[in-house]
């Protein structure tokens, strides 16, 4: 774990965030907190495709707020990351190296040199009189993962690691605490969907543990097309009318506000309908399965009545990240920021 203060960062389609803290005694203490707009066209899927882009933009946010720390983790997520859950005959740790190597290459079906695995251990657990290791693999293409070693190379900062949002998210849930000063009930399944702006993060997690995790490739890019499209509205435009519109009708006479509203909530059915296919693939898995909770982060956790309308649709509680219990705001001028937004870039700091 790190005792010292690293600067996360979580380049997203849209939006650029930044956070600079520490993890220590199942504890985070975040010093900063920022976010700048990603400059267009500079990262596709996960990969930076605009090398200096990004560097100008990251630096300028960096000596803004005067970051010290020179160690950096970055955390992406892409379509083209692989994912495996594996069940391994129980072993400690040099040995499971050895033997989660081997099944590597029975699991992914594709040449593994070029990929970089990722591996984390869930549980161990007993089946049928045989102790196991459950152990979720990652693996990321080189040609991104290269991406970041020089992106960090540019920004003159030392990388520690390069982490993905599902892993940052159960390492978030993996403790005891409290969501918006209220205790968890570890005995319930719950859903945590990141609302980004090119990709859809569903990650489901019981007893502390994630068992289920999709990636869709829809978000609130979709929202400010067809807003733009339809209404004749630059990009730019749609996305403040995105933010500022409720995705419920209300009294307005407004004809054009309707006709906002309808497209709005078109594009969330789609979500929802998407969501809904992964909720009844995860339930049909085993009898036991059952989301009890829904908690929405990213930047579109944000639209006006989201958790209400998701609530309704399926009929299951549900509520924004805005704050956790063990995560710790020690500048007093980001006191007032939501970390919704900021999940994923804190999530990477935790390192066990």
């Amino acid at each position: 774990m790190f005792n010292k203060n690293v600067i996360s960062i979580d380049i997203g389609a849209y939006t650029t965030k930044l956070v600079v803290g520490s993890y220590k005694g199942n504890k985070v203490d975040i010093l900063h907190i920022d976010s700048l707009t990603t400059p267009s066209n500079s990262i596709n899927d996960g990969q930076v495709i605009d090398l200096n882009k990004v560097k100008s933009a990251i630096k300028e946010c960096i000596n803004n707020i005067k970051i010290k720390s020179k160690k950096v983790i970055f955390t992406l997520d892409s379509t083209a990351i692989i994912t495996r859950e594996l069940s391994l005959p129980y072993a400690k740790n040099e040995e499971l190296e050895q033997i989660l190597f081997f099944e590597v290459q029975q699991h992914f079906p594709t040449d593994l040199s070029e990929y970089v695995i990722q591996s984390r251990k869930l549980e161990d657990f007993e089946e049928d009189g045989v102790k196991k290791s459950k152990i979720v693999v990652a693996a990321l293409p080189k040609v991104i993962v290269k991406t970041y070693l020089e992106l960090a190379n540019a920004l003159e900062l030392e990388p520690i690691a390069l982490d993905v949002h599902f892993n940052g998210i159960a390492k978030l849930f993996e403790n005891n605490f409290n969501i918006n000063s209220q205790p968890q009930n570890q005995d319930q399944t719950i859903a945590i969907i990141d609302l980004g702006y090119d990709n859809i993060n569903v990650n489901i997690i019981d007893k502390n543990i994630s068992r289920f995790n999709r990636l869709l490739t829809i978000g609130g890019k979709e929202i400010d097309l067809n807003i733009a499209n339809n209404f004749n509205f630059s990009l730019e435009e749609a996305q403040r009318i995105k933010l500022e519109q409720s995705t419920f009708k209300d009294d307005s006479t407004s004809s054009l506000y309707i006709a906002i509203e309808e497209v709005i909530s078109g594009c969330i059915d789609n979500w929802l309908d998407e969501i809904q296919r992964i909720f009844k693939f995860y339930t049909s898995r085993s009898p036991e399965n059952k989301v009890s909770k829904i908690y929405l982060c990213g930047g579109h956790a944000n639209l006006k009545n989201i958790t209400k309308y998701f609530e309704l649709f399926f009929d299951i509680p549900t509520e924004s990240i805005d704050d956790i219990s063990y995560i710790y705001i020690k500048n007093n001028d980001i006191k007032n920021i939501s970390i919704t937004t900021f999940l994923n870039a804190i999530g990477a700091i935790i390192r066990k």
